[in-house]
């Protein structure tokens, strides 16, 4: 039994700070009337009434919630929260905390700056808990004053406060901080020891550089790595000098951390103009034998110290066979941007090997000085390939109009990538000139060299080009006069139209109608106002030869539109057959569904069987065009499916369907597996469609199609999957929902009569019928004391059971959480208390759909989690603990797949449930959608046990049931 103990918690929490402090003068008139420490969800917990009024000090209470504090823990396992109802000035109020959180009536007088501070340093100056004195510090680092130093100062020695007293200490403006840390140097040793000298060394205190020093040998190897970085950090010409002195002489362990303190010290003077100190140090470093990367660093701060005198030692290092020198020289050249450096490493390229040339060759590019042209215009022409092709491809970023000649050679060059980098760099290479020189091309004898012209004009999108494209168009070479009209495609715009429907009309070779027409389709792409082209396109229409004539009809396709498609629907009746036979197929190129009515009319009407058969196919066509909405392809889907006759057009009918993922669409593949010609096709689309609709509302429907699938495929992947939804389908429909039946027996049928609760048990103050829906109801004058649940008169194992619910939250959060029970057991007749399984039902979309455990393993799978549950490792570090403390082990929970979060959840108004058990598997559907899959493995996974409906403690809320529906599987 939960008995309190009435001095140790008051004793207990006066020692743990939970009294406040002084009171105030006409304090509010408080007074505890009960308080109960509880759990936050189930029934249990215990009256602790006179523990709290104990803890009222001078008319004040503050309270931790917790067990130690309240003496026991009345339901283990579980969280808890502490409820106190309580008058202040007569006015009746309630307070509510959960565990281990700090409860305070009445609220206290917010402290002054300084009377807050005086708290900080009197906690650490107390035997108050660590915590406490810990947080003090942290707010000390920020309102803390120089009151505060050797409060602060004198927990440097404590193991446990040193670290968030320094902190403290660190960020402090103040001297007697300094002097605190170098005072500590001599009393410290071990980890606070380290932590004073990092804060030294952040502090940069110049006057504790003759303590460190003597510290850079000391015998713990972490004070003197430590010290060395401090001495960096400082980086004065005092700190450098103690650092060298140390070199050698210094424990091994720090040698390199000493190096680098010398390296940070150079830097530091460097950075604060103090070049000739810096250089020093610099030039011992690169000259001693250190690490590689410190050497490395030393080198390159000597020559960015020397500033215009570096430009020698970095010359120098391009020449040094280290290439680490070398990089290190590249790296710095990037740095100095000074032209004479440009002018130095030109200078040096030609000297160099050709692998190091080529990245010379990058580090001038990245440089972006045109000075360097000259020398990378050279190494363009080198027999290296490898340097040949890095100088084309940088003359873009350093280049002007002198790289084109070296550019335009290069074109010509028998080595295919050579030719390729020159025809890439000229393609951005900036400048009107280029442009100039790419157009003149088109002038050159060579087809293959005005081709390349043509191609570098549309890719510099060479505007001024236009008149050089029309002219390429009546070319000698039918190569160049096709790649002229796809530029002038690419190119062009409206003003372009004129002259491309004049060469349509006057093209004599169907390639070049071709060629034109492209071109017309292109630039009219890219343009608007359909009705302003269409007028363009049909005034040469009715002169026009055949051939060009079709050509605008197929360019009309492009354009779309009312009145393009009134032009395409005249021109079908031409009796030219060529005409004719280009309006057929300019229909079938329409990409809106407007073509729609004359595709099939035609298709039913055509008296010439390939227009019929066209007309089809591409009426299909418009049905698998996943722009347009499911009804409107299923519209399109069910009239061609009057018309098909032949294998080709069925299976391009059955792809269109396989792109509805409705009932009705499996409803039109179905009788297309009886068909030797298109049960393949019409297989895959049924499991396509299937595995869709098997996890929502008419899952009942795919079960036929996918048995049939099993029985006349020959693809054994298709057969597969097909079986692998059948497993998930249930083998009937279910029944539909009968509101006004009388409840049944555990078999089956409908389990609310929709009157009354004939057939349920509960407690009548929080169940009734309304609205002919189960209610279950609490309000602020009447809260539910815990859980409590509407009991189903039966008993289930395996089933199915199809409900809706709706949640009306009465409280500002809006919140509001159910549940339904299954295979569970009543726990407390007297309270209607259930424990076992539950769909958790929530106002909250995250916990909506969820598999819950009540009273045992909690949650099992969240919304959207298919796992499986399996025994608990009783090797699980949190499980050995759980075993200690003689509490239940959580069970290991694998995840294997998951299925996202139901779509269109509205929690407010109805939605539909289905919780599906058979065996140890348990599904979970909300609105259709699956939210849950648990296989439940392990040896306490109930087979058996009760239905019931939950309402929830805690906020005012508002839960309906109807049309619950149960059906037993076998």
């Amino acid at each position: 039994m939960f008995k309190p103990r009435w001095l140790p918690v008051v004793l207990t929490a006066l020692s743990l700070g939970c009294a406040v402090g002084p009171s105030r003068q006409e304090a509010p008139r408080f007074a505890v009337q009960r308080a109960t420490y509880e759990p936050m969800e189930g029934p249990g917990g215990a009256d602790v009434t006179e523990c709290v009024k104990a803890m009222v000090v001078d008319g004040r209470l503050s309270v931790t919630a917790s067990n130690q504090v309240l003496s026991g823990d009345p339901t283990p396992q579980r969280r808890k929260r502490l409820r106190v109802e309580y008058t202040l000035d007569g006015k009746p109020l309630v307070a509510i905390v959960n565990e281990n959180d700090r409860l305070e009536i009445p609220p206290p007088t917010p402290l002054t700056p300084k009377q807050r501070k005086d708290k900080m340093l009197a906690a650490l100056q107390s035997d108050a808990p660590l915590h406490e004195k810990q947080e003090a510090c942290r707010q000390l680092a920020t309102a803390g004053g120089k009151e505060a130093v050797p409060v602060l100062a004198a927990l440097l020695a404590d193991e446990k406060l040193s670290h968030p007293a320094r902190n403290a200490l660190q960020g402090m403006p103040y001297a007697s901080v300094d002097k605190a840390f170098r005072d500590a140097l001599g009393t410290l040793s071990g980890k606070p020891l380290v932590g004073v000298i990092i804060s030294i060394g952040d502090r940069r205190d110049v006057k504790a550089t003759e303590a460190l020093a003597k510290r850079l040998q000391d015998s713990d190897p972490e004070v003197a790595v430590a010290a060395a970085g401090a001495l960096g950090r400082i980086g004065t010409a005092g700190a450098a000098k103690a650092l060298e002195q140390a070199l050698g002489g210094a424990p091994p362990a720090a040698q390199q951390a000493i190096q680098e303190g010398c390296l940070a010290c150079a830097d530091a003077l460097a950075a604060r103009g103090k070049r000739r100190e810096a250089l020093a140090t610099y030039d011992r470093l690169r000259s001693a034998p250190s690490p590689a990367p410190i050497r490395i660093a030393a080198l390159r701060g000597a020559i960015l110290a020397r500033q215009s005198d570096g430009l020698a030692l970095l010359v120098e290092q391009l020449r040094n066979e280290d290439l680490g020198a070398f990089a290190t020289a590249l790296r710095v050249a990037q740095e100095l941007p000074s032209p004479e450096v440009t002018q130095a490493l030109a200078d040096e390229l030609a000297k160099l090997p050709a692998e190091r040339q080529l990245m010379l060759v990058q580090t001038l590019s990245n440089r972006g000085d045109r000075a360097a042209l000259p020398a990378v215009l050279a190494a363009a022409k080198s027999d290296d390939k490898g340097l040949r092709m890095a100088a084309i491809q940088v003359l873009p970023r350093i280049g002007d109009a002198s790289a084109l000649p070296t550019l335009i050679e290069a074109l010509g060059s028998s080595d295919t990538d050579t030719a390729k980098a020159a025809q890439d760099s000229l393609a951005s290479l900036p400048g009107a000139e280029a442009d100039a020189a790419v157009m003149a091309m088109l002038d050159a004898p060579e087809p293959e060299r005005r081709l390349t012209g043509l191609d570098l004009i549309g890719r510099r999108r060479v505007m001024t080009a236009m008149p050089a494209l029309f002219k390429a168009t009546g070319d000698a070479d039918p190569k160049v006069r096709a790649a002229a009209f796809k530029r002038l495609g690419e190119l062009g715009g409206e003003a372009e139209m004129p002259t491309l429907l004049d060469l349509l009309l006057k093209a004599k070779e169907t390639s070049e109608v071709g060629a034109a027409e492209d071109a017309l389709k292109s630039v009219c792409v890219r343009m608007e106002a359909p009705e302003a082209l269409t007028e363009k396109l049909m005034s040469p229409l009715a002169q026009a030869p055949p051939a060009q004539k079709g050509a605008l009809l197929r360019v009309l396709s492009v354009v779309g539109g009312p009145k393009a498609l009134d032009t395409v629907r005249a021109a079908v009746q031409d009796a030219n057959p060529e005409v004719h036979a280009a309006a057929i197929r300019a229909l079938g190129k329409w990409k809106t569904a407007d073509a729609a009515p004359l595709l099939l009319e035609l298709a039913k009407t055509s008296k010439d069987a390939t227009d019929k058969i066209l007309c089809l196919r591409s009426y299909i066509g418009l049905a698998g065009n996943h722009d347009l909405p499911a009804a409107e392809r299923m519209a399109l889907c069910k009239q061609a499916g009057a018309l098909v006759e032949r294998d080709e057009e069925r299976k391009l009918l059955l792809s269109a369907l396989s792109g509805i993922q409705t009932a009705e669409s499996l409803a039109l593949v179905t009788p297309y597996l009886d068909q030797a010609g298109t049960k393949e096709e019409a297989s895959a689309a049924a499991v396509g469609i299937a595995e869709k609709l098997v996890k929502g509302r008419d899952a009942a429907k795919v079960v036929e199609p996918l048995q049939k699938v099993v029985q006349v495929t020959a693809n054994a992947d298709l057969s597969k999957r097909a079986q692998a939804a059948l497993k998930q389908a249930p083998s009937k429909p279910a029944p539909k929902p009968s509101p006004k039946a009388a409840p049944p027996p555990a078999g089956g049928g409908a389990l609310f009569n929709g009157k009354d609760l004939t057939g349920w048990e509960g407690n009548p103050e929080f169940w009734s019928v309304q609205d002919g829906a189960i209610t279950g109801r609490t309000t602020k004058d009447k809260p539910t004391p815990g859980n409590t649940f509407l009991i189903w008169k039966g008993e289930v194992s395996d089933f199915d059971l199809t409900l809706k619910v709706k949640f009306t939250p009465d409280n500002e959060k809006g919140w509001a959480n159910s549940g339904v029970q299954f295979r569970s057991k009543v726990a407390d007749a007297a309270k209607f208390g259930v424990g076992g399984y539950q769909a958790d039902l929530a106002s909250d979309a995250g916990i909506f759909g969820m598999l819950y455990e009540e009273r045992g393993r909690g949650v099992l799978a969240g919304v959207g989690a298919k796992v499986v549950v399996k025994d608990p490792d009783p090797e699980d570090p949190a499980n050995k603990k759980l075993k200690a403390e003689n509490k239940p082990l959580r069970p290991r929970i694998e995840t294997v797949g998951n299925f996202g979060k139901p779509e269109g959840l509205k929690p407010t108004e109805w939605n539909e449930l289905r919780v599906i058990a058979k065996g140890n598997l348990i599904q979970l559907y909300v609105n259709g959608s699956q939210t849950v899959e648990v296989t439940d493995e392990s040896s306490v996974g109930a087979k058996t046990g009760v239905l019931a409906l939950q309402l929830h403690a805690g906020q005012p809320m508002t839960v309906q049931f109807k049309d619950i529906v149960l059906r037993a599987l076998k």
